[in-house]
């Protein structure tokens, strides 16, 4: 089910330090857009592991897992990136070309690496990771104008332009024809139509009419045509991101690169009241401002990333209303619940959450597919190679928990450990061992950049047995992936156990109603025998499991789920572990096993 490679972070014998997988990561892309013309934006929440983190460096992939599978993504992209941390943001820059922001990537697993000057972050601390990526679906963003006619429809010609069918441009300082100008024509942007190598027609923003310039201004000179974009953003609505990221007035239409235009606003310490933050003073009004932006609260951050926060009963919201290009008040509309004035909540302006521990479609939230960097002591980290479990899908279970981690194992190490997440739902161990040449060549180029290979915890099986593969033939699957694994020099290997598979009448809230998957799930099938085989160590060879089945299983009924116990969240006895009765839920599955679950074997 799930395949963890505890990163070697010892730097060879002798030397003290090295690079570490060094926070939780935001997993292998899924699904990009499939329309052309997109410009998505991304904001993803992590958390150091045990020791300050220093050189910090962020690795982005241009690429799609499926299940089973690795296959290119739709269109290659420009990327840029930076961090926020106590109230500051941080540039990230080429880490082949300390000058560039930009990073070119291609779509056959094209890999970006950023450095991250000047930062230090301490042990077990929440950041933020921005990114805004651009389709270069066009080997041209701007062209000159020089003519443009009075007809219907309107032909402009920008010679050697490489705008394409369906992409949306706006012009700026056209003499003449001023009425197509994007300062005085009512911030209005056209689609391109027919073009050709010097020409192209313009149609309105929808692609629905012709562009009728039969009465507008003879064109005399000058003028650009840009590029505009189709704004993707990791959560529905308008997003304002501080350093200039986004500056965005419509989630769809709209966008101007304009990378500097917005920056610098910053929210003070909040005044708590009843438990919900009933104001924000602003520290920094920032500038360049166009639109309002939105509040996050991040409780218990304390500006830093303080230790020991807790949940909150709900997070605040808000926004930030800019006077002149500044951000000069900031308004509270959802003060939230269980918020402490003695660890109050981190605010930021442009909000952001986690998002989805995979995407589906245009909404998907994607950032950093590794952030490695040095700590003084060179803690091992861990790379998560698993299935929808270990990426942390369930029905519940789509925003993680403050830290941005996904499912039971990153939840239980993040923050103790830096974790590299490379995970699919529906992955097996016979896929796996069929399709992954990709993403041991990813291990590969990470590698080549500092970061060693150490030890490895496997888990696949759930999707195996499912598909109908037998006992013997999973084994065989998996001591397979252990061997190809080693042979990228991994020393150590651990197994995690399966949890169960059950279909249930009353919402798996009771063990008396819930029937098995299927054979290899029910009272003496495989299931049962290849996690006894791994705690007697009878099964696969490993050097100790990690058994999140006993956590989540029935005591009585072991291929059953859970229903009673003492949960962290104070749910009732009866809540069901499982919603689906195939993944471990939020409300309790979860909760549950991570607090529970027995990890010293990592030691």
């Amino acid at each position: 089910m799930s395949l963890l490679l505890m990163m070697d972070t010892t730097g060879g014998a002798g030397s003290g330090t090295g690079r570490v997988a060094a926070a939780n990561n935001s997993n292998l892309p899924y699904i990009f857009s499939t329309a052309a013309n997109w410009c998505h934006h991304g904001a993803t929440t992590h958390v150091t592991g045990p020791e300050a983190v220093t050189e910090m460096e962020l690795f982005f992939l241009n690429g799609m897992m499926v299940v089973n599978g690795e296959v290119d993504a739709y269109y290659d992209f420009t990327i840029r990136s930076s961090v926020f941390y106590n109230g500051v943001f941080y540039p990230a820059y080429s880490a082949l070309n300390p000058a560039a922001r930009d990073i070119s990537v291609a779509k056959n697993w094209g890999l970006a690496r950023f450095k991250v000057p000047g930062l230090s972050i301490p042990p077990a601390t929440r950041f933020i990771v921005y990114n805004r990526r651009v389709a270069n679906d066009s080997a041209t963003a701007q062209a000159n104008v020089s003519a443009i006619t009075n007809a219907n429809p309107c032909v402009v010609t920008c010679t050697g332009h490489s705008f394409l069918a369906g992409q949306q441009v706006q012009f700026d300082s056209v003499g003449g024809t001023t009425q197509l100008n994007y300062s005085t024509n009512g911030n209005t942007i056209y689609t391109v139509a027919n073009p050709t190598a010097n020409t192209f027609e313009l149609r309105n923003a929808a692609n629905t009419v012709n562009i009728n310039s039969t009465a507008y201004g003879v064109y005399t000179s000058g003028g650009t045509a840009s590029r505009q974009y189709n704004v993707i953003t990791n959560t529905s609505g308008i997003r304002a991101r501080q350093d200039g990221i986004i500056n965005a007035t419509s989630s769809v239409n709209d966008f101007t690169l304009g990378v500097g235009l917005a920056y610098g606003a910053r929210a003070g310490t909040p005044v708590i009241s009843s438990g919900g933050v009933a104001s924000c003073p602003v520290a920094a009004a920032g500038q360049g401002y166009l639109s309002g932006i939105s509040m996050g609260a991040w409780y218990g951050a304390a500006g830093a990333g303080g230790a020991g926060a807790t949940m909150p009963g709900s997070g605040a919201s808000g926004f930030g209303t800019p006077t002149a290009g500044a951000i000069t008040s900031i308004t509270p509309t959802s003060p939230g619940t269980g918020q402490s004035s003695g660890n109050p909540p981190m605010i930021t302006l442009g909000g952001g959450g986690s998002g989805n521990c995979f995407g589906i479609g245009d909404q998907a939230t994607y950032g950093p597919c590794l952030i490695s960097g040095k700590t003084a002591g060179a803690k091992k980290g861990l790379i998560l190679l698993g299935d929808s479990n270990d990426a942390g899908y369930s029905a519940a279970d789509g925003t993680g928990d403050l830290n941005g981690s996904h499912g039971v194992l990153e939840q239980k190490l993040a923050g103790t450990r830096g974790i590299w997440k490379l995970c699919r739902a529906g992955e097996s161990a016979a896929g796996w061992n069929s399709n992954n040449t990709r993403q041991l060549a990813l291990i590969d180029a990470v590698a080549a950049t500092g970061v060693q290979i150490g030890d490895v915890i496997v888990g696949f099986g759930t999707n195996d047995f499912n598909s109908g593969s037998n006992l013997a033939t999973v084994e065989a699957q998996l001591t397979t992936v252990i061997n190809t694994i080693k042979g990228k020099g991994a020393k150590k290997v651990f197994i995690r156990t399966l949890p169960p598979f059950t279909t249930s009448s009353d919402a798996f809230t009771t063990t008396a109603n819930q029937t098995a998957g299927n054979t290899a799930y029910g009272a003496g099938g495989d299931v049962l025998t290849f996690n006894s085989r791994l705690r007697s160590s009878t099964g696969i060879a490993n050097d100790g499991i990690l058994d999140v089945a006993i956590q989540v299983a029935d005591g009585t009924t072991a291929w059953k789920w859970r229903v009673a116990g003492t949960f962290p969240l104070g749910a009732a006895s009866a809540t069901a572990f499982s919603d689906d009765g195939v993944h471990y839920n939020k409300a309790a599955g979860i909760p549950y096993a991570v607090n529970n679950l027995d990890v010293s074997a990592l030691a």
